[in-house]
């Protein structure tokens, strides 16, 4: 294999001289880019550039080999920026008349980040056995690897994206763990239209599904929402409702107590090494 031309040459022989062609084919896993390591959403500050002002984000994946960062304007046209690697020339500069479509170009190149909810299965397997595709995720997270539902996904995807022109997101670290009904991200207003001189706090938002919440759990039946509170036509099933909230914490790794005695976090009960919001 030579890494340069990515050209890959080898010899067949065969134990019957008649035998001379024959269909051959290179299967690559569609793990090979799972789980992914990281992801960022946010806004590109075009305006001097752009007479029309037009809305421009950057969405980026981190996965184990490559950050991936795509382009989408608020017409939904798609241009790659990176990783810009020979394999992906002739994708670099194009333009997409919609981000599904550039993600489909991506996958017949070798870069697949198209999962469904059954790759996640073999992707335990995988990370199990310790194979390639596992990226760093230990055995303890892989134990936590849950497939959100489909409200939640939902949710997440129609806020962030009408957002996404004015706050940036990234991925938080929480949210691998706390199941399938909920997810958790980090938000905070964007700094790019001020020069980053004004810059923010990250905080955290989360989403839940109502019928799991800790109030419907703990206090069943008071201040239950109903399915108007989507904002969607009553489809009659509760389960669907789905809660937002954002706290006023950012993420953290405490890992000594004295610094976090100095934070005013700290305690005896407090195990040192232990992840948890810096409230």
């Amino acid at each position: 294999y030579d890494s340069e031309t990515c050209m890959l040459s080898f010899e067949m022989k065969t134990c019957d001289a008649s035998i001379r062609n024959y269909p051959m084919a290179l299967i690559q896993s569609r793990l090979t880019d799972l789980p992914y390591q990281d992801w960022s959403l946010g806004p590109v500050d075009t305006y001097d550039d752009d007479e029309d002002n037009v809305s421009i984000v950057d969405f980026s994946i981190t996965t184990p080999r490559y950050t991936v960062t795509i382009r989408i304007d608020n017409g939904g046209e798609t241009v790659l920026q990176s990783p810009d690697i020979s394999q992906l020339a002739h994708l670099m500069g194009r333009q997409f008349l919609h981000p599904s479509d550039l993600l489909v170009a991506l996958s017949q190149s070798g870069i697949h980040l198209l999962p469904i909810d059954s790759d996640i299965e073999k992707l335990k397997e995988r990370c199990d056995a310790g194979g390639q595709g596992g990226g760093d995720v230990s055995a303890a997270a892989n134990s936590t690897m849950k497939v959100k539902t489909a409200p939640i996904e939902k949710k997440i995807c129609d806020d962030l994206s009408f957002l996404s022109t004015s706050f940036y997101f990234k991925a938080c670290r929480f949210n691998r763990d706390i199941g399938s009904t909920k997810a958790c991200y980090q938000i905070k207003e964007s700094d790019v239209f001020t020069g980053a001189c004004d810059p923010f706090d990250m905080y955290i938002g989360t989403v839940e599904m109502d019928c799991d919440s800790y109030s419907a759990v703990e206090a069943p039946g008071a201040d239950t929402l109903s399915t108007s509170a989507n904002g969607t036509e009553d489809d009659g099933n509760d389960d669907n409702i789905v809660k937002c909230t954002l706290f006023d914490a950012t993420e953290i790794i405490r890992t000594d107590k004295k610094e976090r005695d100095e934070d005013g976090g700290g305690g005896d009960d407090e195990e040192e090494g232990k992840e948890g919001f810096d409230l």
